[in-house]
Order: structure tokens, then sequence, then C-alpha cells
């Protein structure tokens, strides 16, 4: 993992998943789309193949309780030990509906990196929140395509052109 910082922190298009997930792949941002910049419905679909053509299947977001059955899923997935997950924002705490936040753990649930510069979630651990329940915390689940796992491990990855506000421009 190598942390990678927001550049655009914009009430509801922000680019913290993009962060997130350039900084579990290792990639420049530019090579990941901004994913709020897709209409609401369509982001999960862009995420889904975008991680699909490098080499990654998303199984899809699992949320507590915290039980053996979370913690057997999570050591199943995740990119070196890390996850994506996706919390709620603390930079826009009072806005109905609530806003989310993209941030990375680990597999005990701390906070390893969030990657807005104000740092709100860094060191805490999700998974002990009080003021997250059960559908307030969402893990994705990525592990390796079928076949991809030692190209994953040399990160050999295909091409990839750059993305502005999620349209390629190559």
């Amino acid at each position: 993992m190598k942390p990678v910082m927001q550049t655009e922190i914009h009430l509801g298009h922000g680019d913290c998943q993009r962060a997130v997930i350039a900084s579990l792949l290792e990639l420049d941002p530019q090579m990941v789309p901004h994913f709020a910049m897709f209409r609401a419905r369509y982001w999960w679909h862009v995420l889904h193949y975008f991680l699909y053509a490098l080499g990654w299947e998303l199984e899809g977001c699992m949320n507590p309780p915290i039980d053996e059955r979370f913690h057997a899923n999570l050591a199943e997935c995740g990119i070196d030990g890390y996850h994506y997950a996706g919390v709620y924002s603390r930079t826009y705490p009072d806005v109905k509906p609530r806003v989310t936040h993209a941030v990375i753990i680990d597999s005990q649930g701390v906070v390893v990196h969030d990657p807005n510069p104000n740092q709100l979630w860094a060191g805490e651990n999700v998974f002990e929140q009080s003021d997250i329940v059960a559908s307030d915390l969402c893990i994705y689940l990525m592990k390796p395509r079928e076949g991809m796992e030692e190209q994953l491990a040399e990160k050999r990855l295909p091409p990839l052109g750059r993305y502005e506000k999620g349209v390629s421009d190559e």
C-alpha cells in the first residue's frame, strides 16, 4: 500500500474513493476513475469493472456484526492485509442524508490511511466506534481473480489510460 491523499474535498464529489483505490493498488491517482463523477447508481459498476480489468474481483460489501464469520471473510480478501472501507464522513457530520468517506483499514479495523488531509479517521478503530452501527460501515471485499495471483504478486498490470472526471483521455 502506498498512501495517496485525496485532492478534491467537496460535499458528495470528493475523490477519497479514487485515492483509496490508488493507494491499495499503488497507482497514480490519475490512472483511477474519479468515481464520484459517475451517477450514484453507476459508480459501483465502474469500480467493479476497473478492478476486474486489473485482475481483482470485487466480491461485494460486508457489514457488521463483527463476528467470526466477519473476520473469516476479511482474512480471505484484501490487498496485503489492507481493506477499503466506507465510513461516514467526519468532515460533513451534520449533512443529511449522511455523506460517506473512503478509508483503508487493517484486518483489526484500524484506519491505517485516511486520504483526507484533515485525518479525522486516522488511527481510529472502525470496529469499535460507538457512532457506527451495522449499516454504517462497509468493507469492500476484493481478492485476486482466479488465475491472476502470480501476475498481481509481481505487480504486472495491463496498460492503463489516464482518467479525468471519469472519462479516459487516451
